[in-house]
């Protein structure tokens, strides 16, 4: 299955790997790597058979290693058919043309549908069957189709897909693979970016009702990109089917704007998020401003006992930096030092009070 999606119209694989896909016979493929417990099959080239030749020489698996190195990339995006890591399945002698996506499902279900005449056998059984799935490369489609998502929530869906046996779900699948295709012909890239799992977020806040400001951000990101995701899709008048999965997206402006004035940029939460908290902001702020006006008074009038005449903060408290000797002259709470013990961070007890005030609306 796998193979057979490399030579599609558009498989992001070099032209020359695609081409020597279909230029292979039955018997164009080896498997290589038995031998380290890494078995894989690929086209037949140099590298190939200087591998086999390590097997044969038992050489150590770092030597292994070093030779397979950068091989997928060389094969897939530099077309090196002989130094790159060709991995193709046997079912490459049958492959015979580069086809789109859409064509190659519907041939394989048509395929599937003549082989298994209605009433004989159940088709969903016997192609989600852990050995056909297998046989098929089904994971490795899966793992090819992951590195085209732009989420995580892409690829969370994509580990889920299982094949379909209904023709009307089918169909419809194809349908709506053909109004994209169609989509990104005229437009280009589509972008997914900011669309985040928010799973995690939302569970936390069922449990503890709690969201810190970077979460936040997070779901306004999200909510963004939603939207504009929403407004592309839903002017598409000519593509009803993505126009149908765009009108789903639920339109969450309400929760934006609320989470706009209450969180700012950088996660914090804003001043003015509500009149009670712009309140206890400002009066925090005259509280800071009054000590500051009294710390600056005390610099000035006892300047012997001052390391330097500046006004800072320890575990929130304005203090100011004393000598060490002048504990003793004046009433002082020491909450630090200086690395050398020469300067004390203090405040005085006059102020104790106030300090505790501002200490108490600033959450400390």
């Amino acid at each position: 299955m796998g193979t057979r999606f490399l030579a599609s119209i558009e498989a992001p694989v070099h032209g020359n790997f695609k081409n020597a896909v279909l230029k292979a016979n039955e018997r164009a493929t080896i498997v290589t790597g038995r031998s380290i417990g890494a078995p894989v099959r690929t086209l037949a080239n140099r590298m190939t058979k200087q591998f086999a030749r390590y097997e044969e020489e038992h050489r150590p698996r770092e030597e292994f290693e070093t030779l397979a190195v950068g091989g997928l990339r060389r094969a897939v995006y530099e077309g090196d058919l002989e130094t790159g890591s060709l991995m193709a399945g046997q079912i490459s002698g049958l492959i015979t043309e580069v086809k789109p996506v859409g064509t190659i499902i519907e041939e394989m279900v048509e395929t599937a549908r003549k082989l298994l005449p209605e009433g004989r056998c159940d088709l969903k059984m016997a192609i989600a069957n852990g050995k056909t799935l297998r046989d098929l490369e089904y994971d490795r489609v899966k793992y090819l189709l992951k590195g085209f998502c732009s989420s995580s929530l892409g690829e969370e869906a994509i580990d889920a897909l299982l094949p379909l046996a209904d023709r009307e779900t089918i169909e419809q699948g194809i349908a709506e693979v053909e109004e994209a295709i169609s989509f990104l012909g005229e437009n280009g890239r589509f972008s997914l970016s900011g669309v985040e799992d928010l799973g995690a977020s939302l569970q936390r806040a069922r449990e503890h009702a709690f969201l810190d400001g970077k979460e936040f951000l997070l779901i306004r990101q999200t909510i963004e990109a939603t939207h504009r995701i929403r407004a592309t899709l839903t002017a598409q008048e000519d593509l009803p089917l993505l126009r149908r999965f765009a009108e789903r997206l639920y339109d969450a402006n309400d929760l934006l704007k609320r989470i706009g004035r209450t969180i700012d940029e950088a996660g914090a939460l804003r001043e003015d998020a509500s009149p009670t908290l712009a309140a206890l902001i400002r009066k925090q702020r005259t509280l800071e401003a009054r000590i500051e006006k009294k710390l600056r008074a005390l610099i000035d009038r006892n300047p012997e006992l001052i390391s330097e005449a500046v006004i800072t903060r320890r575990l929130g408290r304005l203090v100011i930096p004393i000598k060490s000797g002048a504990v003793g002259a004046m009433g002082f709470v020491v909450h630090d030092r200086s690395a050398t013990g020469q300067t004390l961070y203090a405040e005085p007890t006059t102020l104790v009070a106030e300090n505790n005030a501002v200490a108490t609306l600033s959450g400390r």
